[in-house]
Order: C-alpha cells, then sequence, then structure tokens
C-alpha cells in the first residue's frame, strides 16, 4: 500500500533535492523547481512501494522455503505435543485412578487381616463392615471420576475447531476495500480539487483562458480520486467520463499537478488490486484513452510528460502486484502447512487419548466394578458365610494388585510417546488363566473352550483377546449374576476368532452402553478385524464376538467396524 514510513524520507528528499537541481540547473525558476518536486514525490513513493512489495515477496519465499525443506519438523512438532498431552494424562491418572485403587487395596488388605482375628469384638465385628461399605463408596467414588475422565479424553476433536488464517496481510489496504472513503481519501480528493484551481489561476497570467466549466469539469475529474481504495475501476471512469464532456463541450481538462494525484493513483491502485473484474479493466482504459486524446487534441505539448507519468504509475503497480501475488502464495504456502502441523498433531492427540482411554477403561474400569460388587457380597455373607465373603475379599485384593499393575503398565505405555500405551500393556492369552480363576472366585460359573497359545498370535492380538474376554465376564458378574459364562477363544483358518457369551437376562442398556464395547470395537478395527456385541442366540444373553486376523501383514489394515447395538 503507497504509505509513507520513516525509512522512506531520505529517498523522497533526494528526490526533491534532484528536482530542484535539475531545474535550477536548466535555468528554471522556484515555480519550476516546485512543479518538478511535487512531480518526482508520487512516481518516487510508487517505485518505493514496488520495492517494498518485492523485498515481502522475498522475505516469505524464504520463510516457505525453509518450511518446505524441515519436513521432518512436523514429526517432531507431533511428537513434542503427543509426549506433552502423554505426560498431562499419566498425572490425571495418577492423581485420580491410582489413589482410589490403592485405598480400596489398603481397605482390603486391612479387612483380611482383621477377619484373621480367632474372636472379634463387636466393634471390630462393625470396623470390618464399615472397611467394606467404605471399599463399595471408593469404587462407586472412582467409577464417577473415570467415567468424567474417559468422558474428556474421548472429548478431544480429530482437528482444530477453527482453521489457521491462511493470508496475513502487511499493511495493505487493497485487500481490505473500505465501504466508504476515509478522511485520507476525502483530503486527497481536496487536495487534487484545489491543484485544478491552482493551475487554473497560474494559467491567467501566461495569456491562458481558462472557463468556469472547464475548472468544474476539471474538478470533478480530478474528485475522482476519493474512490481510489474503494473501487479504482470507478474512479477511472469518472475522469474518463469528464474528459470526454470537456472535449464535447469544447471545454478540455486542465492540465496540471492533478494529472500527478488523480489519473497516476487510479491507475497504480487499478493495477496493484488484488481483485479484476469488468470496471477494474474497462475504467482504466477509457481513462487512458480520454485523458490522452484530450492532451493530444488541445495541450500537446503536455502529452509526453502525461505518458511518463502513467507509465511509471503503471509499472510501479505491475511490481506491486507481482510482488504482493508472490508473498501471498508464499504466506499460504506456510500457513497451510502450519495448519497441516496443527491437523497432525491434533489427530495425534486425539488417537493417543482414545487409545489412554481404551486401556484405562478396560483394565482398570471393569476392576473397580469387580471390587465393588465383591465387597457388596462380602458385606451380606459376612454374617452367613464366613468362607464366602472371605473369598470375596480375596478376589478384591487380587483384582485390586492387578489393576495397580496395569496402572503401572499404562504409566510406562504413556512415557514411552514412541509406541501407543496399549502396545506396551503386559496382558495376552497367557494371562486369561488368572483371570478367569479371579472371576471363578468371586462367584462367576465359567466354562471355557481355549485352543490357541500365546505364540500363535500377536501381542496385539493377544492384549485384545484378553480385553474382550475381561470386559465380557466383567459385564456378566454386574450385570448377570448367577448366568452361566462360556469363553471360545479359537486360532484357525489365519484367524482369531474371540467368544464370550453368558445366558444371563439379555442385552439390557447397561450391558452395551457406555464406553466399553466403543472401546473393544475400535481395538479390534484398528487390527484389521471385525467385532460384534448384541443378543445371545434365541434372543437370550449377551454375546460378545471378535475375529482377529493371524497373518501380520493384515494387522493394523482398517475394515468397517460392525457393532450390533
Amino acid at each position: 500500500m503507497l504509505r509513507l514510513r520513516r525509512n522512506d524520507v531520505p529517498p523522497l528528499v533526494g528526490a526533491v533535492a534532484a528536482a530542484s537541481a535539475l531545474a535550477f540547473g536548466s535555468g528554471q525558476g522556484l515555480l519550476e523547481a516546485l512543479f518538478l518536486s511535487i512531480l518526482f514525490l508520487p512516481l518516487v513513493i510508487g517505485v518505493l512501494s514496488a520495492v517494498r512489495s518485492g523485498r515481502r515477496a522475498l522475505r516469505e519465499r524464504a520463510r516457505a522455503s525453509v518450511v518446505r525443506g524441515t519436513a521432518g519438523a512436523t514429526a517432531a512438532a507431533v511428537a513434542v505435543a503427543v509426549a506433552d498431552e502423554r505426560r498431562r494424562m499419566a498425572l490425571d491418572i495418577e492423581s485420580i485412578v491410582r489413589v482410589a485403587v490403592q485405598r480400596i487395596a489398603t481397605l482390603a488388605d486391612a479387612t483380611a487381616h482383621a477377619s484373621g482375628i480367632a474372636s472379634p469384638t463387636a466393634g471390630e465385628e462393625r470396623e470390618q463392615l464399615r472397611r467394606l461399605s467404605a471399599i463399595q463408596a471408593e469404587g462407586r467414588a472412582a467409577t464417577g471420576e473415570l467415567r468424567r475422565l474417559l468422558g474428556l479424553l474421548r472429548a478431544m476433536p480429530d482437528e482444530p475447531l477453527a482453521q489457521m488464517p491462511v493470508d496475513s496481510t502487511e499493511d495493505n489496504a487493497l485487500r481490505a476495500p473500505r465501504p466508504v472513503p476515509s478522511r485520507g481519501d476525502i483530503v486527497l480528493a481536496g487536495l487534487a480539487v484545489a491543484t485544478v484551481v491552482v493551475d487554473a489561476l497560474a494559467l491567467g497570467p501566461t495569456g491562458v483562458r481558462v472557463g468556469v466549466v472547464q475548472v468544474l469539469v476539471t474538478a470533478l475529474a480530478a474528485s475522482g480520486v476519493l474512490v481510489w481504495r474503494i473501487n479504482p475501476g470507478l474512479g477511472s471512469g469518472l475522469v474518463a467520463l469528464f474528459a470526454i464532456v470537456g472535449m464535447v463541450l469544447d471545454q478540455p481538462l486542465v492540465s496540471g499537478l492533478w494529472m500527478v494525484l488523480t489519473p497516476t493513483l487510479l491507475l497504480w491502485a487499478a493495477i496493484a488490486r488484488p481483485v479484476r473484474d469488468r470496471t477494474t479493466v474497462a475504467g482504466p482504459v477509457a481513462m487512458l484513452a480520454a485523458v490522452l486524446t484530450s492532451q493530444w487534441l488541445f495541450s500537446r505539448e503536455n502529452t509526453p510528460i502525461t505518458v511518463v507519468i502513467l507509465a511509471v504509475a503503471g509499472l510501479t503497480g505491475a511490481a506491486f502486484a507481482v510482488g504482493d501475488r508472490s508473498a501471498t502464495r508464499a504466506r499460504k504456502e506456510t500457513a497451510q502447512h502450519d495448519l497441516r502441523l496443527s491437523r497432525a498433531a491434533a489427530r495425534a492427540v486425539a488417537e493417543s487419548r482414545r487409545a489412554a482411554a481404551r486401556e484405562l477403561h478396560d483394565s482398570i474400569s471393569g476392576s473397580v466394578g469387580v471390587m465393588v460388587t465383591q465387597a457388596g457380597a462380602a458385606e451380606l455373607l459376612w454374617d452367613k458365610d464366613s468362607r464366602r465373603a472371605q473369598e470375596a475379599l480375596d478376589v478384591i485384593r487380587c483384582t485390586a494388585a492387578a489393576a495397580l499393575s496395569d496402572l503401572d503398565v499404562l504409566g510406562n505405555g504413556l512415557a514411552d510417546s514412541s509406541n501407543e500405551p496399549e502396545d506396551s500393556a503386559a496382558r495376552g492369552l497367557g494371562d486369561l488363566p488368572l483371570l478367569l480363576e479371579r472371576m471363578r472366585r468371586g462367584g462367576l460359573d465359567v466354562t471355557t473352550e481355549v485352543r490357541a497359545e500365546p505364540g500363535d498370535v500377536s501381542a496385539e492380538a493377544g492384549l485384545t483377546a484378553y480385553r474382550v474376554v475381561q470386559e465380557g465376564l466383567a459385564n456378566a458378574m454386574r450385570h448377570a449374576s448367577g448366568a452361566t459364562v462360556h469363553v471360545t477363544v479359537v486360532a484357525r483358518d489365519g484367524e482369531l476368532r474371540v467368544i464370550v457369551t453368558d445366558d444371563g437376562p439379555g442385552a439390557r442398556g447397561a450391558r452395551h452402553g457406555g464406553y466399553g464395547l466403543t472401546g473393544l470395537g475400535e481395538r479390534v478395527h484398528r487390527l484389521g478385524g471385525t467385532f460384534s456385541a448384541g443378543e445371545g442366540a434365541e434372543g437370550r444373553g449377551f454375546r460378545l464376538v471378535a475375529v482377529l486376523p493371524l497373518d501380520p501383514a493384515i494387522m493394523r489394515a482398517p475394515t468397517r467396524e460392525r457393532v450390533i447395538r
């Protein structure tokens, strides 16, 4: 944009000095020196604007070149974002989940230790029951905090909600035209009209007669500079119109300093303007034709200087436009790279949060639910069947220890940003016997058909199979008390098929809502398998089915996730 800056002062002063020296050197007077100075100033300003535009383009292109040459920075920035997010998740899990599980484990240990007393007093019995109630309260509170934390982890959007600005400008008002002329435009138009009057008065002593109509027509043409920011094509058309009116009325435009302001500025703006339409093109063409024709017919001696002024304005406007467009393209390229970087980081962070949510839910939520259920059972059986109450208490202790171990593994997985949290999990097919035994000790009737060895499947497939079985057993214990659960884990024909069915009351809302089945579907889908959950045979019970490919080449190949609600 044509705007003076502090570092523009020296070249402008030099232009005035050069014009004065040229005038005085050729024997001209003070008025001629002033005229040349005023003539030189706009031209120098136009050249400075073109130079600034070119420099800006070079800076932006250099910046874009640096961005193109640092492709690895994207991966590094994404890794930093993921690592930071994992540290925050680890702190949340440590402060919210581990503390609750540790309290439950401490209460269970204290209860188990006190239960070994041969002849407990009534107060000790009440304290035991209070601890069992406290375990249930801690478990329910932990479940609520877990659901809140899981909701936050899964609420992360895949991409930024707002796109980054693709284009930034550097004081270029032409990119955002004003709806109305500014104060500066009004002052500029007033100055152009004033120069018309001054030029007309200056011609009087030379013997050139200038009529009122001629001054009025020229003043109206000069006032076209008022809209040079808003619509230079329209302003140029007005100058052409009044130039034609003047020629028709034999009242040609007065030659003078206003030519330096209005036609040159309108032509410069029309060429430098990034928007192209019919008015922007037709207006300047008409103005050039009308003004030069008027000069040739009525003031031929001024035609060369007019051509020079308009040519310089056109050339500097074109140079400004080239530099500005080059800078804009470079800025867009840089901004698009930044946008891609932000989106990649957001997607990576979101996937990391989802992976942590899956592992947190599958390894901890089910365990907390089992502990709450067993604490309630122990409380009911405390005075009736001490042996079964003690078994339920042992299940709580074992489940709490397993949950704390899983939290350690999850914490280590979050600390290692090179893998997903679940990739570091230590569970697999080899852990199924302990899981089944723990559930049986908790009162769940489980039958199994396992025809797969840990060495037959990958670690990821083994972990996913373990989590499917764990979720099915935990759901049956919570929602299908007294039901029989059958677990099938079979590896054949290049597939690992995992099926968990029970003969409980069926697929109630609590059985297939929440985060559990969503996370399982994501796990299976991530490995290229299929997953379904819904009613069992003949509409009875509940059934989970996961089919995972055993071929490593198929692993992680996405397939359409299928979850039966």
